[in-house]
């Protein structure tokens, strides 16, 4: 184009519209011309004065003589150049100008025409096409790479069938999960002869193209390649054209057998302690940090659904379920153990007309030293509580008879009220008291001066 043009020199600018800089990325000089390219590096957009002005507007830089310029840094410039004419074009993308494309005339004077400009703009937007695709490629071939190695690390093949051809296509990864050689000429009917259940597949495909159901799907193959069972996960969405209308279906295979069975593992083992917890005698339940069940037995999940009549499971919040009157102590004892703190309180419940007392164990539940949740394990105390009460009560009554012990020494000569020693003597022995009641006023006479010398009176009460 240059000697089209009967150019001295042909060259092209890239700006760099963040530094502000333009740089000479190509140059063509006639044979006695000298070349400037290498002078021509990192040059500010203000040195280009006139002309980078022209260009920020999407306009081209004519000058048929540059010794006709107003004074100015631009003139200065060209006329130190050596330069007479020049035709400078700017390259745009996007409404933003990328560089431009130029011709000089050093030798002499031209007249440039329209049809020298409008054929070095169309050059113009042409090499900016190019350059465009060339970066494009690049990001698509290291989306690519990317893509490729994502799914070697993550164990995840890629498949896309054609709805108008009925074609498919794999990704490499994909067949090293089937176990098929990547280089087979057959890929389509190994992978098929692989499926345990190809109908599953079709029936999900089917429903996707013509109802858009999700396509997400678990099944079992048998590896080309040494036979063994293999469970994988596909999910997979339409592709549309230009007119809306389904195209591709793109989806990923992901191989989970390890998963499955860890998650059998896991089902089994919670089974197990699942059916231990429900045996015992406790009202067990776990919470996470946002107060949602984990894990309850059926004891507890019964009780709190007789008493606040919900029934708690995994995610039920424990908190929002209480009556109101009880949020507050129970919200406190929450963010207790939430906060790492292992502590035992007892609690009076109401049950029927009266009252049960439960002693609770609150633990943390910690992972790598952080809190991720509560346990808590409750005991029905309340016969232990009833034992303590009435050894209360026996301890009360004792001191009373010790009372009235010392009193009768102190006062012998007073006349004995036996009304109230054969009270107590009634609340102490319970039911032997009817043996103490046969004795004759004699009788109970020897046992009140046996009880207020502190001789052995139930021996005496009860006969033995």
């Amino acid at each position: 184009m240059c000697d089209f043009a009967l150019a001295d020199r042909a060259y092209i600018y890239t700006y760099d519209n963040t530094t502000k800089l333009a740089c000479n990325t190509f140059e063509y000089a006639t044979n006695g011309i000298e070349a400037k390219i290498n002078d021509r590096q990192q040059i500010a957009f203000e040195s280009f004065g006139l002309i980078y002005q022209h260009h920020a507007k999407a306009q081209s830089f004519v000058c048929n003589k540059t010794e006709q310029l107003v004074a100015s840094s631009t003139k200065d410039m060209l006329i130190g150049m050596n330069i007479k004419s020049i035709l400078a074009v700017p390259m745009m993308f996007e409404n933003t100008c990328v560089g431009c494309i130029g011709f000089d005339w050093v030798r002499t004077e031209t007249e440039i025409n329209e049809k020298t400009v409008s054929l070095l703009g169309h050059f113009a937007q042409q090499i900016v096409n190019l350059n465009n695709r060339i970066e494009l490629e690049k990001k698509v071939s290291l989306i690519n790479e990317r893509y490729r190695l994502t799914q070697e690390a993550g164990n995840v093949g890629g498949w896309e069938y054609n709805i108008k051809t009925a074609k498919y296509w794999q990704t490499n990864q994909f067949l090293k999960i089937f176990g098929i050689d990547i280089n087979s000429e057959n890929k389509s009917k190994e992978i098929e002869s692989c499926l345990l259940k190809n109908n599953l597949l079709l029936e999900f495909q089917k429903n996707l193209i013509d109802k858009n159901a999700p396509y997400n799907v678990v099944f079992d193959i048998r590896r080309k390649d040494n036979n063994e069972i293999r469970t994988l996960h596909s999910l997979a969405e339409l592709t549309y054209d230009d007119d809306g209308r389904p195209n591709k279906i793109m989806g990923v295979i992901l191989d989970i057998t390890e998963e499955q069975e860890q998650l059998k593992t896991l089902r089994k083992t919670e089974a197990e302690i699942k059916a231990v917890f429900d045996h015992e005698n406790y009202n067990i339940w776990s919470i996470n940090t946002a107060y949602e069940i984990s894990y309850v037995n059926n004891k507890f999940a019964n009780e709190f659904e007789y008493y606040f009549g919900i029934r708690l499971k995994r995610g039920v919040n424990v908190y929002e379920a209480l009556p109101l009157a009880i949020k507050d102590v129970w919200r406190k004892r929450y963010d207790r153990v939430l906060s790492n703190e292992a502590f035992v309180f007892e609690e009076q419940v109401p049950y029927g007309e009266g009252f049960i007392f439960v002693e609770v164990s609150a633990s943390p539940i910690l992972v790598d030293e952080h809190v991720i949740g509560a346990s808590f394990f409750g005991l029905d105390i309340t016969e232990r509580k009833m034992h303590e009460l009435k050894l209360l009560q026996a301890k009360e009554q004792l001191q009373q008879l010790l009372q009235l012990s010392s009193t009768f020494i102190k006062k012998s000569d007073e006349k004995i009220d036996y009304q109230q020693i054969t009270d107590i003597i009634k609340g102490i022995a319970g039911a032997k008291y009817a043996v103490y009641n046969s004795y004759s006023d004699k009788g109970k006479k020897c046992v009140t001066k046996a009880i207020c010398t502190k001789s052995n009176w139930l021996a005496i009460v009860t006969g033995k």
